[in-house]
C-alpha cells in the first residue's frame, strides 16, 4: 500500500482537529519528504489486514495491539504487512475464539518500519448456533 502525500496531509488535518496550537506542530520532514505519523502507519497496517480478507465476516473486535515502531516512514513509501499466526484458543462464549497474530510492516526499501502483535476476537469457522443445536 502506497502512502501518498495527500493522504498524509488529510490524516494530519484530521489529527490536529480540535487540538491546541502547541499540540499541532509542523510535521517533521526528512530532506524533502514528509514523515508519516506512527499512528497513521499502524492504521494503514490494520487496513491492509482488513482488505486482505483474512478476517472477512469473522472478526468481532480488536482486543489489543502492542506496537514497536522501528524505522520512520515517509510519504511516498510503499508498505507491505507480513502477518503470521502466533496462537489461537477458544473463548468462553461458544462459537468464538481469540487469535494472536504477529506483523512486520516493511517499506519498499526493505526496512522494518513497524513490528506489532494484535489480539482479535473472531467468530469460529464452524460455529454452531445454540438455537439449532440438537439436545439429548
Amino acid at each position: 500500500m502506497r502512502i501518498g502525500l495527500a493522504e498524509t496531509h488529510c490524516f494530519l488535518a484530521l489529527y490536529t482537529l480540535g487540538t491546541t496550537l502547541h499540540d499541532a506542530e509542523e510535521p517533521s520532514r526528512d530532506g524533502d519528504r514528509l514523515m508519516v505519523p506512527e499512528s497513521m502507519v499502524l492504521q494503514l497496517a490494520e487496513r491492509m489486514v482488513s482488505e486482505s480478507g483474512v478476517t472477512h465476516e469473522r472478526m468481532l473486535y480488536l482486543m489489543q495491539i502492542s506496537a514497536k515502531f522501528k524505522q520512520p516512514v515517509q510519504a511516498g513509501d510503499t508498505l507491505v504487512n507480513r502477518m503470521h499466526f502466533k496462537s489461537k484458543q477458544l473463548a468462553l462464549q461458544p462459537g468464538r475464539g481469540v487469535v494472536v497474530t504477529g506483523h512486520h510492516v516493511i517499506t519498499d526499501q526493505g526496512h522494518l518500519a513497524l513490528e506489532y502483535e494484535a489480539v482479535r476476537m473472531i467468530r469460529c469457522r464452524n460455529a454452531i448456533d445454540p438455537a439449532t443445536e440438537p439436545t439429548a
